[in-house]
């Protein structure tokens, strides 16, 4: 039945600070059916706005815009005694029938405005699931956590090494540099041999994710866990919260606990911090475009999400950058990867769709013989993986300059367009204080990993590309995860003189073991 309300002005110019309302445009009421009243047919929905205020949006029953529409948001409903307490009503119900169904929440893409949060959460009952769950016994660890793990890393999306001579600065081929502070010369460990692994046997036929528990190796009986334990559960549950594999640590070496970090150290599965100055994925949104495949992409030349794709095959044409069992086919030299996006209709089966996903490889960072921490598979693995992203702190290249050279041990430059002068913004990726198990994979002149810059959830334009990780080789269950710090130096002619390459200011002593050792980064 309809009610009646008398039409007041809303005032929306004050909802929140942090991004201010436009004023409510002007309505034309022209005559009511009694003095400034309107029947109102139904309230359709409510939102939180930031401030937890809520406003509603309604529905009239005899007024109309021009263009047909019907509604208006409105705080408060004078005139009205039934209205609004029947509806709060009929929402406590709704969402106490939620939380006595499941204390879970599905709230996994909401909003990226800041100010929609509190709709979502008042949509998903969070209060009266929370209330719930704190009556019931503990069957999961940090609950409440992991949902403001989940708040936090949509506000980073909207609110979201060394000397310069290792550095990267891409001479002419895409190169992204990064030195670890494992193998400084104060972690060192001489008089202990580098274990050999052998990374030619047991080549890959099949593949099969595991990720069961037994997977772990047996822990040092001589080294307490507690600090390492409460170390993994804090990264495990941020990984847990991406959907991504188990991560452990593991040291055989000696009685160093766990790896050294900042104690406000916070770890990135997948998602990146953002500086002074950087524009977070929110703010542009509006100018990414999807493709219209439908389900799935199926051949290059019609998606048109590789419109501005390099990427070629064999025979000249368009090509993904991944095969048909998501293996990277190393077809992307001097470019960046451009998978399908947010914005696409194509699901998560579309074959361009792969260093988006969650990592489904279980990680071991561990204690090396001789170059501090490392990370490794805890299962076999084909040549072409993709095993994981470099998250951190996105800076201007600006900022990342001007950080002190002791304090650049992991910052990786986003230079894969340095070269094209119509780019004008520039960053590097800090994991100095944010960052994922990625920031522990050493150096080695002959690695069996290789980074590549991929775009999923911006535009190229931007110039602010994911790192991706992928293997070179096919790689037994715990070969250390290496990476080549300075791809473009292998790239150079080696000049030698009395058969020792040259060695140039501000060079470091090389330590990986390998071969064919470069003897300098």
């Amino acid at each position: 039945m309809s009610q009646s309300s008398k039409r007041k002005s809303v005032d929306v110019s004050s909802d929140f600070e942090p991004w201010p309302s436009s004023d409510s445009p002007e309505e034309s009421w022209g005559s009511s059916d009694s003095d400034g009243e309107w029947p109102v047919d139904s309230i359709l929905r409510e939102e939180v706005t930031y401030k937890g205020e809520k406003r509603y949006l309604v529905k009239w029953a005899k007024w109309r815009r021009a263009d047909g529409t019907d509604t208006t948001w409105e705080r408060t409903l004078t005139g009205n005694n039934n209205l609004l307490p029947n509806w709060h009503r009929e929402e406590r119900r709704r969402k106490e029938n939620l939380a006595e169904k499941s204390t879970d929440m599905t709230i996994a893409r909401i909003s990226c405005q800041l100010h929609e949060i509190g709709t979502a959460e008042n949509n998903e009952a969070y209060e009266q699931k929370l209330k719930r769950y704190n009556r019931q016994p503990q069957q999961l660890l940090h609950w409440d956590a992991e949902i403001e793990e989940k708040r936090s890393a949509v506000l980073d999306d909207t609110a979201e090494v060394l000397s310069s001579s290792l550095r990267s600065r891409r001479r002419g081929s895409q190169s992204t540099t990064r030195r670890s502070p494992s193998i400084s010369s104060e972690e060192y460990i001489p008089q202990v041999h580098q274990r050999q692994i052998d990374v030619t046997s047991s080549p890959f036929e099949t593949y099969e994710m595991q990720r069961s528990d037994h997977e772990m190796p047996a822990r040092n009986s001589n080294i307490q866990p507690h600090t390492r334990t409460s170390m993994e559960q804090r990264w495990n549950n941020v990984a847990r919260i991406a959907k991504a594999a188990r991560i452990t640590i593991v040291n055989d070496i000696d009685d160093e606990e766990y790896p050294s970090v900042d104690p406000s150290f916070e770890y990135r599965e997948s998602r990146c911090s953002y500086g002074k100055g950087v524009k977070r994925p929110g703010e542009i949104r509006e100018f990414i475009v999807g493709c219209t495949c439908g389900k799935t992409c199926q051949t290059p030349q019609e998606c048109a999400c590789l419109d501005s794709s390099t990427l070629m095959s064999d025979d000249g044409e368009k090509s993904f950058a991944y095969d048909k069992k998501g293996l990277f086919l190393f077809n992307n030299e001097r470019s960046e990867v451009i998978e399908c996006n947010m914005e696409c209709q194509c699901n998560e089966r579309c074959p361009n769709r792969v260093a988006q996903k969650p990592r489904d490889v279980p990680i071991e960072v561990f204690k090396t013989t001789r170059n501090g921490w490392g990370a490794r598979a805890t299962v076999d693995l084909p040549k072409g993986k993709v095993i994981g992203l470099y998250t951190g702190t996105i800076l201007t290249r600006n900022e990342a300059d001007g950080i002190p050279v002791e304090d650049k041990n992991y910052i990786f430059d986003l230079d894969v367009r340095d070269d094209d002068e119509s780019v004008h913004d520039h960053f590097s990726i800090d994991a100095t204080n944010a960052g994922n198990w990625t920031r522990f994979v050493n150096h080695s002149c002959d690695p069996v990993a290789s980074v590549y810059s991929v775009v999923f959830d911006r535009t190229i334009e931007c110039n602010m590309p994911h790192l991706a990780f992928v293997t070179n080789r096919a790689l037994p269950a715990r070969t250390e995860i290496t990476i080549d710090y300075s791809p473009q130096f292998a790239m150079e002619p080696t000049k030698k003189a009395k058969g020792k390459a040259k060695v140039k200011a501000g060079d470091r002593p090389c330590r990986c073991g390998t071969a064919n050792c470069r003897g300098w980064l």
